[in-house]
């Protein structure tokens, strides 16, 4: 296996459909992770299925309505530069779509969204 990396950034940036560029220095190497426009995120087989009952999804809710919040670890494992798929965290990444899907559907689409993961 390859070097693993990590770096916070915006929940943003990993869901828009725009070219986004993630930069690591470590050890004084700097570390460029390309996340290209139209990048296609895939769940494998072996995920469980979604869990998450009503009440998760209302702490969900109410914990980002108190401020930034860390949303825990994401995995990716890229495929080729546009295939990328969801090791961990694939239930909260569809929670998140689900949850802002439903607030665009029913408030339309005048609604800006920037969650980000944060310490």
């Amino acid at each position: 296996m390859d070097n693993p990396q990590s770096t916070m950034f915006k929940v943003e940036q990993l869901l828009k459909n725009e070219q986004c560029d993630i930069r690591i220095v470590k050890n004084g190497n700097e570390y460029a992770f390309n996340f290209p426009q139209n990048r296609v995120y895939t769940i494998p087989a072996y995920q469980r299925e979604i869990r998450w009952k009503k009440e998760n999804i209302r702490l969900l809710i109410n914990d980002i309505n108190n401020g930034p919040k860390f949303l825990g670890t994401i995995l990716l494992s890229t495929k080729d530069n546009l295939h990328f798929s969801v090791i961990d965290g694939q239930q909260r990444i569809t929670m998140l779509i689900l949850v802002i899907s439903y607030i665009k559907k029913e408030a339309g689409n005048n609604i800006i969204f920037a969650l980000q993961l944060s310490k």
